[in-house]
């Protein structure tokens, strides 16, 4: 059975609504924290224990309470119930194989999409499905595994650092898509420099792998489009809709978000074009190859003709045939076939058929 058969399999015949975990990191205990602040007070709380969290949420405060760990699915929904989430976007939090989108249903702003990391030593991009809500006075953001960017956007909360405390709820949104959307430079940095090695290696240092390589390579650049494409126009959708949880002011920094994810688009497009222009020359230097392969055996071939024309008249063993008792018949006839071969070597040479 294949991986996609066994994900679709968990949510198979589940009525609307049903929290699944659909991912594969099951591994990951849920653990809940609730960072919570204003221009002059901050207060961090960490617990497995939703009904703590939930007792210490205040009005006119910004409430972060952030998610991590889908093991414990009851946790999740009992978050969501507080602040009355939609089972839908109930069960998307929990889908890991969902594409990213955006929505507003009045009551607030639903948004998933992915963290990526690019893999080095395995050569891969592992992906982090992340939800956040973003509603009045709080943020829930949901994750698959702890430890991420986020720890620097804490630190700034925590020490009081930059314009963040300052701020309402959607310029924490921001921020945490920011840092997300910082990864994309990294993943597809990386996957540049591997792009232009692998071009390297095909010019300079050919082997049969090549092809499992590139198409390796497309893959990942398959896998991108399907992640980021899709949030893009999410994202600007979001940003021509407008929101009254978003102040009008923050809109020039969702634009800049909005810069950088076109920016990302156009640079798949060109690298998908650079791996299909590679794939092109990996099959004309196989063509290349076969043909010079080819080429040398039909000279050999046409050289080797007369010579086997010769032999086969001397190989037929007639009684009449007076070169058989020349004593220097062997080595004149031996003679005539070298200077056959090189006229012939010559002569191809000279046309320049090699």
């Amino acid at each position: 059975m294949s991986t996609l058969n066994v994900k679709l399999s968990k949510t198979a015949g589940t009525p609307p609504g049903t929290l699944v975990y659909t991912g594969e990191r099951t591994q990951y205990e849920t653990q809940l924290e609730l960072i919570q602040y204003d221009e002059t007070r901050h207060f961090r709380i960490q617990s497995d224990d939703p009904s703590l969290i939930l007792k210490e949420i205040k009005p006119g405060m910004i409430n972060w309470i952030n998610v991590t760990g889908f093991r414990n699915l009851t946790v999740i929904g009992q978050i969501c119930d507080h602040f009355a989430i939609h089972p839908l976007h109930q069960e998307d939090i929990c889908n890991a194989e969902h594409l990213p989108k955006a929505e507003d249903n009045d009551q607030y702003l639903f948004l998933t999409l992915k963290f990526l990391e690019y893999d080095v030593e395995n050569d891969v991009i592992v992906p982090e499905h992340i939800s956040m809500i973003l509603g009045q006075d709080y943020i829930l953001s949901f994750q698959e595994k702890p430890g991420d960017s986020f720890d620097q956007i804490r630190d700034r909360i925590l020490k009081s650092q930059g314009k963040i405390r300052s701020k309402g709820c959607d310029y924490l949104l921001y921020r945490l898509i920011d840092n997300i959307v910082d990864h994309y430079y990294l993943v597809l940095d990386t996957l540049e420099e591997s792009i232009e090695q692998l071009e390297d290696n095909l010019i300079h240092r050919p082997s049969n792998e090549m092809a499992e390589i590139i198409m390796s390579h497309k893959k990942k650049l398959i896998f991108l489009k399907k992640t980021i494409f899709p949030f893009t126009d999410e994202f600007r959708r979001l940003i021509i809709e407008e929101t009254v949880l978003i102040n009008p002011k923050t809109y020039t920094y969702f634009a800049d978000i909005l810069d950088h994810l076109s920016h990302f688009v156009q640079s798949i497009e060109s690298y998908r074009e650079t791996i299909n222009s590679l794939m092109d020359l990996h099959v004309s230097n196989n063509a290349n190859r076969m043909n010079n392969i080819m080429m040398t055996l039909t000279m050999i071939a046409t050289i080797f003709i007369p010579l086997t024309w010769v032999a086969g008249i001397y190989g037929m063993n007639f009684q009449f045939m007076p070169e058989l008792n020349w004593k220097l018949g062997y080595p004149f006839i031996l003679a005539i076939m070298v200077a056959i071969g090189i006229g012939m070597y010559i002569y191809m040479k000279r046309k320049r058929w090699f």
